[in-house]
């Protein structure tokens, strides 16, 4: 029953990202701020609901791993860093590679470059709503939800770690196909490893989403740029 709900709850999220995407297109040629807090209100009650099932019919009820303290914000804050160190080095290194063999530079956008969500006066306060509700609504389905459950049933903390992670990226394959599926698919292996070892969705939340707001705001074209001019 619980790998049922699984199933049939990234299928419904799947469906209600098809469903918004062709009526939102259908009328604004375009995605919009208004799509994304529809599609994770509908998330969060098909979240409500699929819980609801469960406490109802199957009797399981599991406490969602939540805490505020300064540690789990300071663990958050290191991975952060080490993940924008990590970047760094890489674009640094393969930019260096690349200008020595004469090739040219990678294409390393981060977001859309025809997602016209963030423009305008209301850039920073839609990029951080929209940042914020994936970060929250997205953690609880794969972490606590999905990856919690799977374990839950299979007793296997790695099994869980990898099929939430692959539906994780599975949802996401309307934003770019496959190559989406499987980028994204990292990212949850990434945000499940983090779950995991701090026990704190919390701080998953929290780098998820301020991952999002950085993908949204932030010109990785300028730090191309600015690594291609340093780097010899």
């Amino acid at each position: 029953m619980i790998i049922l709900n699984v199933v049939l709850l990234c299928v419904l999220i799947i469906g209600i990202d098809i469903v918004l995407r062709k009526l939102f297109y259908r009328y604004k040629k375009r995605e919009s701020i208004i799509q994304w807090l529809v599609y994770f209100f509908l998330l969060g009650l098909l979240m409500l609901s699929i819980l609801w099932f469960e406490r109802e019919f199957s009797g399981i009820v599991l406490p969602i791993p939540l805490s505020f303290n300064w540690m789990g914000f300071l663990q958050a804050f290191l991975i952060i860093f080490s993940i924008a160190a990590i970047l760094f080095a890489v674009m640094s290194i393969e930019i260096y590679v690349r200008k020595k063999k004469n090739t040219p530079l990678p294409d390393m956008q981060f977001s859309k470059p025809e997602d016209e969500m963030f423009k305008g006066k209301y850039k920073y306060m839609g990029a951080f709503l929209i940042s914020a509700c994936a970060g929250i609504f997205e953690e609880l389905i794969f972490r606590y939800y999905v990856l919690g459950r799977i374990e839950y049933v299979t007793e296997s903390t790695l099994l869980a770690v990898v099929v939430s992670s692959l539906l994780f990226g599975f949802i996401h394959i309307l934003d770019g196909g496959w190559r989406s599926v499987i980028s994204t698919g990292v990212f949850g292996i990434f945000f499940a490893i983090i779950f995991v070892f701090t026990g704190n969705l919390l701080v998953v939340i929290v780098i998820h989403a301020f991952w999002n707001f950085l993908s949204f705001t932030v010109p990785f074209e300028r730090i191309i740029d600015f690594i291609n001019k340093n780097v010899n």
